[in-house]
């Protein structure tokens, strides 16, 4: 019968080594607020030593009577141009992201939303080249006055099990399932 082993398994070293949950505790972690609603997070355990630019923009799912979402086509000489989303924009310094849909509802669509009528329903995240995006998806279904184009190529009523019918960005695709939970087809 052969004894105790002397050395020691890959696992005991690591729970030798110091461990954190909390990244402000950690040497190396740095967090910075930037302009535009974006953060720099760079060093520590789990991220890479160059900045990853995290973005936060906020979307809607306008839903009409007849249980369909409204989406909109990126215009021309805009990133991602010709692919549709839900309406929204990018959250401003010192701006919460309900602010940013009330703003960027009225500037697209034409149309006034209260916060009461805001509804967090999902999130999605997703990886760009030069970025990190996070985008909360709110479902609205009451607002005042009519949906106009005013920023946008085209709007679109869809029905939520229509919506993967039309090319998207890939950060957008993940809110579509929450969509056609809610509102079936």
């Amino acid at each position: 019968m052969a004894g105790p082993s002397t050395t020691r398994s890959p696992s005991r070293e690591r729970r030798k080594q110091p461990t954190s949950c909390c990244p402000a505790s950690s040497e190396g972690w740095t967090k910075k607020l930037r302009t535009g609603g974006a953060r720099s997070i760079s060093g520590g355990p789990f991220f890479s030593e160059s900045p990853v630019k995290l973005v936060l923009v906020a979307a809607c799912a306008l839903v009409d009577a007849d249980r369909r979402v409204l989406i909109a086509q990126r215009p021309e000489g805009k990133q991602l141009a010709g692919l549709w989303e839900f309406p929204g924009g990018k959250v401003e310094p010192g701006e919460r992201p309900e602010e940013t849909l009330i703003r960027e509802l009225h500037e697209e669509l034409g149309i006034t939303v209260k916060e009461a009528c805001l509804a967090p329903l999902t999130f999605a995240s997703h990886t760009y080249e030069t970025f990190q995006l996070l985008m909360p998806l709110w479902i609205c279904k009451r607002w005042e006055g009519q949906v106009i184009q005013k920023e946008h190529q085209a709007l679109k009523w869809v029905r939520p099990n229509k919506l993967r019918d039309y090319a998207m960005p890939p950060a957008d695709e993940p809110l579509i399932p929450p969509l056609v939970d809610l509102l079936g087809g």
